[in-house]
C-alpha cells in the first residue's frame, strides 16, 4: 500500500524522519489487510506541520464512498502518526463495513427492481405458452438463480448423493425446478408482490419434494451418511468461502458478494477492533473456513443468505418458512459458535 508524506524535512533531528517513515509502513500493512478485497488500493496522504513545539500529522485515505481523515497532535512525531494511524485503521474497518453493506443492498435492490418490473414480461411469455424464453429471462433478471439452486440441493442428503453417484446431473434438478415454477406461476390468480422472495421459496419447498421423489425413482440408500456432505462433486467446485459454484460461473463472481467478510461477522457478535484484528491472520482465516465446512446444512444456508446473499431476517424467514425469531436465533448461534471456535484454535 502506498503512501506520500509531506514536509517530511520538518521532523528533527533528521534520524527521526526515518523512524517516522517505519511507523507509516508497519501500521499500513495492517490497514492494508482490512482492504485486501479492494480492487485497487488508496494511497495514504500523510501531512505534517509544525506548530510550536507540537507536530501535526493529519491523515487521509480516499475510500470508496468516503475520505476519510484523522489529525493528531504531540510533541513526537512518531508516536503522534502511531496514535493517528490507530484511529484511521479503527475507521478504516467502520467504513469498509459500511460499504459493503451499501454496495450489497443496492445489488439486492437493483434485483428486486429488475424483477418488478419483468413480471409484465414474464407473464406474457407465459400466456404465450413460450416456456423457454420464460426461463430464459427468469434467468436474467436473476442471475444467482442457478447458484442459489445448486448450493440449496447440495446440501440435501439424498440429492448429494445422488449427485455423487452419478445417478442424477445437477442440470436435472435445475431443469426440474424450472418447470415447476413455470407451471406454478401460470396458476397464481397475479404475480407476486417480490417475484425474488416467492421463486426462492418455491425452491425451498420444491426441493425436499424432488429429493423424495429421486429416491423412489433411482433408488437411493436410507442410510446415507452425513460425512459424506462434504465431499465435492466432479461437476462443482469451490469458490474462496467452500461454496459450491457452477464452473462455468466462477469467471463472473464479484468478490464483494461470493466472500464473507469475515471482520463484519466478528463486528455483528460484539467484538471490538483489538479482539478483531488478532484474527486477522492467514491461519485465522483457513479456521475459518475451516468452521465454515463443519457447518450443519440448513444452519449455513440461512448464514450465507443474511452474510453473502444479504437477505434480511424477514426475508430469509418468508423464504424459509420460519419465524424471524428462529432465523434470528440461528443467526446468533452460528456466531456464537464461530467465536468460541476462533478462540479454540487461537489457545491450541
Amino acid at each position: 500500500m502506498k503512501y506520500a508524506i509531506q514536509n517530511l524535512h520538518l521532523i528533527q533531528p533528521e534520524h527521526q524522519q526515518l523512524f517516522f517513515e517505519e511507523e507509516i509502513k508497519k501500521k499500513l500493512k495492517r490497514i492494508e489487510r482490512i482492504l485486501k478485497e479492494y480492487p485497487k488500493l488508496p494511497v495514504l496522504s500523510v501531512h505534517l506541520k509544525k506548530e510550536g513545539a507540537d507536530y501535526v500529522v493529519t491523515l487521509t485515505l480516499p475510500m470508496l464512498s468516503r475520505v476519510l481523515l484523522v489529525k493528531e497532535r504531540g510533541t513526537s512525531p512518531v508516536l503522534t502518526v502511531n496514535h493517528a494511524l490507530d484511529t484511521l485503521r479503527k475507521a478504516v474497518r467502520e467504513q469498509k463495513h459500511v460499504e459493503r453493506k451499501e454496495y450489497l443492498f443496492k445489488r439486492k435492490l437493483q434485483i428486486e427492481q429488475r424483477t418488478q418490473l419483468g413480471k409484465e414480461i414474464l407473464t406474457r411469455l407465459h400466456q404465450e405458452s413460450d416456456a423457454e424464453n420464460f426461463i430464459h429471462y427468469l434467468n436474467q433478471i436473476l442471475p444467482d438463480l442457478k447458484q442459489y439452486i445448486t448450493r440449496e440441493a447440495f446440501r440435501i442428503p439424498a440429492l448429494r448423493m445422488l449427485l455423487k453417484e452419478n445417478k442424477l446431473k445437477i442440470n436435472d434438478i435445475i431443469n426440474d425446478l424450472y418447470i415447476h415454477i413455470y407451471d406454478a406461476y401460470g396458476q397464481l390468480e397475479e404475480a407476486p408482490e417480490k417475484l425474488n422472495l416467492w421463486v426462492y421459496e418455491r425452491i425451498q419447498q420444491m426441493l425436499q419434494q424432488l429429493a423424495d421423489q429421486y429416491k423412489q425413482e433411482l433408488g437411493a440408500e436410507l442410510d446415507w451418511m452425513p460425512e459424506a456432505a462434504r465431499v465435492e462433486s466432479e461437476e462443482l467446485t469451490a469458490n474462496a468461502e467452500e461454496m459450491p459454484e457452477l464452473i462455468e460461473n466462477l469467471d463472473d463472481v464479484s468478490y464483494q458478494m461470493k466472500q464473507y467478510a469475515w471482520d463484519e461477522i466478528l463486528m455483528d457478535a460484539g467484538l471490538s477492533d483489538e479482539e478483531i484484528e488478532q484474527f486477522e491472520t492467514d491461519e485465522a482465516e483457513q479456521a475459518m473456513k475451516q468452521w465454515l465446512r463443519e457447518q450443519d446444512t440448513y444452519a449455513l444456508s440461512v448464514f450465507e443468505m443474511h452474510y453473502l446473499e444479504r437477505y434480511a431476517v424477514a426475508e430469509i424467514a418468508h423464504i424459509k418458512g420460519k419465524s424471524e425469531a428462529e432465523i434470528e436465533q440461528i443467526l446468533q448461534d452460528m456466531r456464537s459458535r464461530f467465536i468460541a471456535y476462533l478462540k479454540q484454535k487461537s489457545q491450541a
